[in-house]
């Protein structure tokens, strides 16, 4: 049996080997680690996030997770970011930072731009920025996408990335990918605290945990999950 873990995977089966998933089972998240935060929980969390990007408390923090950052699209993020002052960037990752620094000093980005390396705790960044930023140029069903939604954190998607297809009302999909004008311009909607507002409860609904993927796999499969056998019906 041929599974897919989004339609965006299923589309490649079928293009390049000629299969056709017998379903799209995607990934999910764990519900004991990633959730939305009290109210109170989240504004201590944004300023501790912005103590670490040295930025001023209130402003803006886009974050970024991902080891990979070209084929991440970081230099997208960069180039967006350059057009909106008041943004500062959270970088969480193990790749050579090198590259991203020297495109910040000739983008003007200076002090705004913060590389943490590899994090441990990657939930306290989820509950402090403003966005999670994921403009990839390829991922199957990115778990980045899915913990951040899980966590009420507004994304900004890739059409690349088969975790856009959760994304619904919880962030934006950016259709023009390599055009950081369209990140920018995603970036200033989210700004919005009555658009952010809204796309946090919608994003904090998309949660889907591991047992929601178990009991798909299991019924793609034909069996019964755990625990319906015996579950009354609605009229029972």
């Amino acid at each position: 049996m041929c599974l897919a873990l989004s339609g965006r995977v299923a589309r490649d089966l079928a293009r390049v080997h000629g299969l056709r998933p017998a379903a799209v089972v995607g990934n999910g998240v764990d519900p004991a680690r990633f959730g939305p935060p009290t109210r109170e929980a989240r504004r201590e969390a944004a300023r501790a996030l912005a103590r670490r990007a040295g930025a001023p408390e209130g402003a803006p923090v886009a974050l970024f997770v991902a080891h990979a950052f070209r084929l991440k699209g970081l230099d997208l993020l960069l180039r967006a970011a350059a057009a909106i002052p008041e943004l500062f960037v959270v970088v969480a990752g193990g790749d050579d930072p090198r590259g991203a620094r020297a495109l910040a000093r000739r983008l003007g980005l200076g002090a705004r731009l913060t590389l943490l390396g590899p994090v441990d705790d990657v939930v306290a960044l989820y509950h402090g920025a403003t966005a999670l930023v994921h403009p990839s140029r390829y991922d199957p069903c990115s778990l980045v996408v899915l913990e951040a939604l899980a966590c009420g954190l507004p994304v900004l998607a890739s059409p690349e990335d088969g975790a856009s297809e959760r994304v619904g009302a919880g962030g934006r999909v950016v259709a023009a990918l390599e055009d950081p004008a369209a990140w920018a311009a995603a970036l200033r909607d989210v700004l919005d605290p009555a658009a952010r507002e809204a796309m946090s409860a919608a994003a904090a609904a998309t949660r889907r945990t591991w047992d929601d993927v178990a009991g798909d796999l299991l019924a793609s499969c034909g069996a019964e999950p755990p625990g319906r056998r015996d579950r009354p019906t609605s009229g029972g």
